[in-house]
This record gives structure tokens, C-alpha cells and sequence, in this order.
């Protein structure tokens, strides 16, 4: 309950990721980091669970990758010739994709937070496009669902590596 309505700074993180919304690399969150982070908020503010004791109301614990590691991973990957190109298939994309290292800095921050998290997780994007008023893009990109239960946490964390570039990747599928 106390953090309902926050946004934690992963910097800040004292780890109490039950219920809670963790940002990693802040600046801006996508469309459903967004929505999850109003939702919280309004749970927070008028107190639903008192008002409604008898019905269980809970959002998720969330971590947000924000957006401007998305334009990182781009640049310095050099992906832009390939998003650039036409004709190009979302199995060349993902591929392209694949190739690429996600930053130290954000590794070793998801190499924490698995620490912390060992239940299944769903992977999904939060693209600043979506949910716009003018166009709509909700539910036209990727979402992994990982079992997260390796017994080797540098498996966990190569899978959810890999999770995070095929929905960075998803961005640019046509299909």
C-alpha cells in the first residue's frame, strides 16, 4: 500500500518490488508505463481498497526500461539502416535485433531485479506511441511471456535479454 502511486527510481530501490513500480534508466516511460503508472495512482489517491474491502484490487509490480535506452540500443547497435530499409521482413528485423548487446549498465540492472523476482513475467512493449489519441497502437506490439524459473539466473537473464530485443525489435514489424 505505502507504494501505491510512486514511481521508484531503480537508483533508489530498496527493493521491495511486491506491488511496487520500478523505473530503470529514467526519462520517459511508453504508452502502458504510463496507463500502469495512472492506474496506481488513482488506486493510491481515492483509496479503493477501503472503500471496497470485500474485492481484492492489485496492479502488478512493475519495471519500466525507459525509452531512452530503447534509442541507445538503436544507435549504438547501428539498427538504423536496417529499420530504414524497405522490403525488409520482421524475421530480417528480429534477426538484426538479436544481433545486438543490450548496454552493462542495463544488464546488471535486470541481473538485480531478478534477484527479486522469480515468478513468471510477461515482456512488453510500452511504446511512446502508443494509446495516442490520434492513433491508436495498443496491442499491435510484442509480448513475451517468460516462465522465469531457470535454476541458472545467467540463463534467466539471457531470456529476458532476448525477450527485451525481439519486443525493441517489434517496433518496426510490418506483418
Amino acid at each position: 500500500e505505502r507504494q501505491l502511486g510512486i514511481i521508484t527510481e531503480f537508483s533508489q530501490q530498496k527493493f521491495e518490488f511486491d506491488s511496487s513500480f520500478t523505473r530503470i534508466r529514467g526519462d520517459s516511460l511508453g504508452g502502458k508505463g504510463r496507463g500502469i503508472a495512472f492506474i496506481r495512482s488513482i488506486f493510491a489517491r481515492y483509496d479503493l481498497q477501503k472503500k471496497y474491502p470485500d474485492i481484492k484490487i492489485s496492479v502488478p509490480s512493475t519495471v519500466v526500461i525507459g525509452t531512452l535506452e530503447f534509442d541507445k540500443y538503436i544507435a549504438e547497435n547501428n539498427l538504423r539502416e536496417i529499420i530504414k530499409k524497405k522490403n525488409i521482413t520482421d524475421k530480417e528485423i528480429a534477426k538484426a535485433f538479436m544481433k545486438g548487446k543490450i548496454r552493462k549498465e542495463l544488464k546488471e540492472d535486470l541481473k538485480e531485479i531478478l534477484k527479486h523476482f522469480k515468478v513468471p513475467i510477461a515482456i512488453r512493449s510500452s511504446s511512446l506511441l502508443e494509446d495516442s489519441q490520434s492513433r491508436p497502437f495498443a496491442g499491435i506490439y510484442s509480448t513475451y511471456m517468460l516462465p522465469n524459473n531457470h535454476k541458472n539466473d545467467a540463463i534467466r537473464l539471457t531470456q529476458l535479454c532476448q525477450a527485451i530485443k525481439l519486443i525493441f525489435a517489434s517496433v518496426y514489424f510490418l506483418e
